[in-house]
């Protein structure tokens, strides 16, 4: 399948725009597609889905995140070439060629990960306060992220994991 140049419109990439978005999805497979030039993320899964497989696709020069996995749970993200997504964004780790985000027990492996000169980051987890889904809390945990090769093409753009909240760490009381 080639999902591209999708968004021509203009909407807004960060709510309901781009390549594709799943919500509540169980057992996708998106396997040997091409995702390429979209006006958001390429690959977008949102809103629990579980038991989903992202292997063997081609996802590049898309203008958010290339592969994103967001409040959903046990997947398997690998064999991917992810590449140039996240044009303009290195604000935080937004714009990850693959990003995590308040996802639980997602295994990301064996993905070939190139961030382009000018814009992106690498692989994300991003956590935040976005309250439980059907199958349990939206949190960032017992995530693997291993045995990808991550390529930066500048000294630009970031890998890791990091909270997106305040939080009060100590109690006056």
């Amino acid at each position: 399948v080639e999902i591209a140049y999708n968004n021509y419109a203009g909407f807004n990439e960060g709510w309901e725009a781009g390549g594709t978005k799943f919500v509540k999805a169980d057992g996708l497979i998106v396997r040997n597609s091409c995702v390429h030039h979209n006006d958001g993320p390429g690959l977008w899964m949102d809103i629990d889905n579980i038991n989903i497989v992202i292997a063997n696709n081609l996802v590049f020069d898309n203008l958010d995140d290339g592969i994103k996995h967001e409040i959903s749970y046990s997947s398997k993200i690998y064999v991917n070439t992810v590449a140039r997504n996240g044009h303009e964004r290195l604000n935080w780790l937004w714009g990850s060629q693959i990003l995590i985000q308040n996802s639980q027990n997602v295994d990301v492996y064996d993905n070939i990960v190139e961030v382009g000169p000018l814009y992106g980051n690498g692989i994300s987890v991003i956590n935040q306060e976005r309250g439980e889904g059907g199958f349990g809390p939206w949190l960032a945990m017992n995530n693997k992220v291993h045995n990808n090769t991550i390529t930066h093409l500048a000294p630009k753009g970031m890998n890791g994991v990091i909270a997106d909240y305040e939080r009060k760490w100590f109690d006056d009381e």
